[in-house]
């Protein structure tokens, strides 16, 4: 009876580990070797810094541009950006900080939607009259 519960429970938890990683970003083979170091690299690309931080990698893009996150040097623009890992382990603990970038990333695509079904409700009304 007990082997059965077991077998059971680990069934339910491959199928919500299954979900989860369907729901948010794939997890793929280069993120799990990375978070499976013991100690990371001194710098990680944007990327990697998603991954760690767990964020989908575009997110890292409007956390620089809000100023939550500041990568190394000065580079320009259009060039990769490279993270301290010593300072996304902070931010990692930082639970307040979390809570500021979770909530910025959700404003950021509120806004985007809103905007964008304000655009398309105003099409509509064009076309209706």
């Amino acid at each position: 009876m007990d082997h059965q519960f077991r077998r059971r429970d680990l069934a339910c938890v491959i199928r919500f580990c299954k979900v989860g990683i369907r729901q948010n970003h794939h997890m793929n083979n280069e993120c799990r070797t990375l978070l499976s170091l013991v100690t990371l690299p001194a710098r990680l690309n944007r990327t990697q810094a998603a991954d760690y931080l767990g964020f989908e990698p575009d997110h890292i893009t409007l956390l620089i541009k809000a100023g939550l996150l500041k990568p190394l040097g000065r580079p320009k623009p259009n060039s990769d950006k490279y993270f301290a890992a010593v300072k996304l382990a902070e931010l990692r603990q930082d639970e307040m900080w979390l809570s500021r970038a979770t909530q910025f990333i959700c404003q950021h695509w509120n806004d985007k939607n809103s905007r964008k079904s304000r655009h398309s409700n105003r099409a509509t009304l064009t076309t209706e009259e």
